[in-house]
C-alpha cells in the first residue's frame, strides 16, 4: 500500500532559505522525501528538519519501521554530502496515502525522548564510585570503562555491541599473558614439532586468543566457552563486514538481547580484572554495584490508530496538512509530560497514556 509519513530529524544543518524545500528520490523508486525546515525548531539542531516521505509498505502497522529504515538511507547520503551531524529521527504520523480515498486510516506516534531518572543513587554507590576511581587510575582501565559506558548508553544494538566489544578487546590486550606458545596442529590441536631442530617452534599469542582467554576466564565454568566465543565473534565479524545483527540472528543460538547482555557482563567483569586492589582506600569494606539484567536500550513508542476524513481538495492529491494534529502526553506522578520531557500545561488537553 501507498503511505505517507511525517518525520522530524535532528540536524546541525538546515535549509538556507526557510521558504524552500527539496525533493529527493530513491534511485529504485523505493521512496520520495520532501525536506524543509521545521519552523518550531528555531535556530536549534533538535528537530531542525521536517520530512514528508511517500513510500510503499505492506501494512500501516509497519509504516514507522519502514520510514525509519528509508530515512536512514537519506541521512547517510546527507551526512556524506554536507559533513553535518544527523542524530535522532522521530516519526510523528503515518497515513494511508492511496489516491482517491476520503476516509483514511492513520497511525500517530509518540516517541519518548526523555529518559526517566530513578531515585536510587545513594551513599553506597557514591562510596563505591570513589573507590573505583582509585582502583582504575590508569589509561587502560579508563579506556575500557569509557567503551563500556558508551556501550551502555548507545541507542542502536549494533553500536552497543561494538562499543562493548572494544572494551573487551582492549582489556584482553592488557591482560594477555606474556611469553610465547607453540604453534598448534590445525587438525588435532597438539603442539607442532620440528624434527630437524628437535624442538617446537613458538610464537606470540594472537589478539583473538587473548580475547578468547578473557571470555573464558570471566564466564561461568559450566558455560560452553567455545560456543560463547564463536557466537560473539560471529556477530563482531558480521558488523565489521557491513551487515546488521538481524542478518545472522537465525544462525545464532541466542537472541540479540541475550548476546548484548552476555557481552556487557563480560566487559563488566573484565573491568574488575583490571582493577588495582592495592589502591583500594578501604579494602575491608564491601563494594556495592547495581545488577543490570538487560542492557539493550529500547525506545518507548506509543502508536494510536486513528480514522480521519479528507473532505477538502482533490482526494487524488491529498495534502498532509489537512490531517488532524494530535498530541500525546505521558503521566508520571499525576503530572502530564510531553514525550520530550516538558511538563504540559493543565489547560492544554492532550491524549494521555
Amino acid at each position: 500500500m501507498r503511505a505517507i509519513a511525517e518525520l522530524l530529524v535532528d540536524s546541525s544543518i538546515c535549509l538556507s532559505d526557510p521558504a524552500e524545500q527539496f525533493t529527493l528520490n530513491h534511485p529504485s523508486g523505493r521512496f520520495e522525501v520532501v525536506i524543509q525546515n521545521n519552523p518550531r525548531a528555531g535556530p536549534f539542531a533538535r528537530d531542525a528538519l521536517r520530512v514528508e516521505m511517500i513510500f510503499e509498505v505492506d501494512s500501516l502497522d509497519n509504516a514507522r519501521e519502514q520510514a525509519m529504515d528509508n530515512m536512514a538511507i537519506v541521512i547517510n547520503a546527507l551526512a556524506r554530502t554536507t559533513g553535518a551531524r544527523f542524530d535522532d529521527m522521530t516519526v510523528i504520523r503515518a497515513l494511508d496515502w492511496t489516491p482517491g480515498l476520503i476516509d483514511r486510516e492513520a497511525r500517530y506516534y509518540a516517541t519518548s525522548r526523555a529518559k526517566v531518572s530513578i531515585p536510587a543513587f545513594g551513599k553506597d554507590f557514591a562510596d563505591t564510585a570513589e573507590r573505583m576511581m582509585a582502583m582504575h587510575d590508569d589509561d587502560v582501565s579508563q579506556t575500557v570503562m569509557r567503551w563500556y559506558r558508551l556501550g551502555r548508553g548507545a541507542e542502536g544494538p549494533e553500536e552497543q555491541f561494538m562499543y562493548l566489544w572494544f572494551a573487551v578487546e582492549v582489556a584482553a590486550g592488557s591482560l594477555k599473558e606474556t611469553g610465547k606458545i607453540a604453534h598448534k596442529c590445525p587438525k588435532c590441536g597438539t603442539d607442532l614439532y620440528c624434527s630437524a631442530c628437535g624442538e617446537a617452534p613458538t610464537r606470540r599469542r594472537f589478539e583473538t586468543e587473548a580475547i578468547k582467554d578473557l571470555i573464558c576466564s570471566v564466564s561461568p565454568p559450566d558455560a560452553d566457552h567455545d560456543e560463547l566465543y564463536t557466537t560473539l565473534t560471529k556477530i563482531r565479524n558480521t558488523l565489521h563486514h557491513g551487515r546488521r545483527i538481524h542478518s545472522v540472528i537465525d544462525k545464532l543460538p541466542c537472541t540479540q538481547e541475550e548476546a548484548l547482555n552476555v557481552l556487557a557482563n563480560i566487559a563488566w567483569r573484565a573491568i574488575t580484572r583490571l582493577g588495582n586492589e592495592d589502591s583500594d582506600p578501604v579494602p575491608e569494606e564491601p563494594l556495592k554495584f547495581a545488577l543490570i539484567e538487560n542492557v539493550q536500550n529500547n525506545v518507548m513508542v506509543l502508536s494510536s490508530v486513528v480514522g480521519t476524513r479528507f473532505e477538502k481538495g482533490d482526494p487524488n492529491k491529498p495534502v498532509l496538512s489537512d490531517a488532524p494534529d494530535i498530541k500525546i502526553s505521558m503521566v508520571i506522578d499525576d503530572k502530564n509530560y510531553s514525550f520530550d520531557g516538558q511538563e504540559c500545561s493543565p489547560s492544554a488537553p492532550m491524549a494521555q497514556i
